[in-house]
């Protein structure tokens, strides 16, 4: 009885199998097993999970806020950042930092979006919170650059506003500058030594303090000179002949024209013009003295040509 129940089972099990093998047109694709492993080797991927959200943010205005993202899946994951649920031109990483925030954009929400080829996912917002007290002063308007002669001084300024009463500390080559503590510093009578001298400032409040940027010191030699002196002429007789030269140095610069060392009447600007020469004229020697308050330096010497 036991023997005969075990070969029906065995019958059984071989007509089922038979019959199974038979579905598919007579190939093993058609098989249980392998419709499994037609399933799974699809191709077909998820869109991304977020591991880790971008998280809320609090700021100080004129500050920037960075937002990340972390997230899994197949392929290559791209990003685009959105605020107030609109894209962000460019945010297209796992991280954005925003522009510097103004108080309109207390309060707003950031998320982002990710993809692959198997879809997207949006993260949850972060909201970014914008405070009207910044870390020190603002600085509204920087030191700018001055530029002076020797022996002039010169006048940097600053402003700012911040909490409280405002300190200032000004400094040269980022070394402080004894007594400079108001939101004016005037130098002493500067020297050649002075040209190129970086000047600046650290302003504080009851909140922290605030450098300023770098304003430039340039220094020019006071004292008269002479950047092209006068050239000689050849005229032929009954012409005229001009002599120019240029002066520098701190203003106001004053001129004078000799000829054969003779200062020559209302012969006071950078150029002269002589009257129409003779034959006697004839190797003259014209000169120019450039004279400011701080001395007076005389042109090398233009010699006259007659024919």
């Amino acid at each position: 009885m036991f023997n005969s129940l075990r070969i029906i089972i065995v019958v059984w099990v071989f007509t089922a199998l038979g019959t199974l093998a038979g579905c598919g047109g007579g190939g093993g694709e058609g098989s249980v097993i392998g419709t499994g492993v037609q399933i799974a080797g699809s191709g077909l991927s998820a869109p991304p999970t977020i591991a880790s959200q971008p998280s809320a943010v609090s700021i100080y205005a004129t500050q920037t806020a960075t937002f990340t993202v972390a997230a899994n899946g197949n392929g290559v994951l791209t990003y685009q950042w959105r605020k107030q649920g609109i894209d962000i031109p460019g945010a297209n990483s796992s991280i954005y930092t925003t522009p510097m925030a103004v108080m309109a954009d207390d309060g707003a929400q950031f998320s982002v979006v990710v993809s692959n080829a198997g879809g997207s996912t949006t993260s949850k917002n972060a909201t970014l919170r914008v405070i009207d007290v910044a870390p020190g002063p603002l600085i509204s308007n920087q030191p700018g650059a001055v530029s002076i002669y020797t022996t002039q001084t010169a006048t940097f300024t600053v402003t700012a506003t911040g909490s409280g009463t405002l300190s200032y500390q000004w400094r040269k080559q980022g070394i402080n500058i004894p007594s400079a503590t108001s939101s004016t510093y005037t130098t002493p009578a500067a020297t050649l030594t002075d040209n190129g001298a970086q000047y600046s400032v650290v302003v504080t409040d009851t909140n922290g303090s605030t450098a300023s940027s770098n304003a430039l010191l340039t220094v020019v030699d006071a004292a008269p000179g002479i950047s092209s002196q006068p050239t000689g002429q050849s005229v032929l007789e009954g012409q005229t002949a001009t002599f120019t030269l240029t002066g520098m140095g701190m203003p106001p610069l004053t001129y004078q024209w000799r000829k054969n060392g003779a200062s020559i009447p209302g012969a006071n600007s950078p150029s002269y013009t002589s009257p129409a020469a003779v034959i006697s004229d004839n190797g003259a020697i014209y000169t120019a003295t450039v004279s400011n308050s701080q001395g007076s330096i005389t042109s090398n010497n233009a010699v006259l040509s007659v024919t």
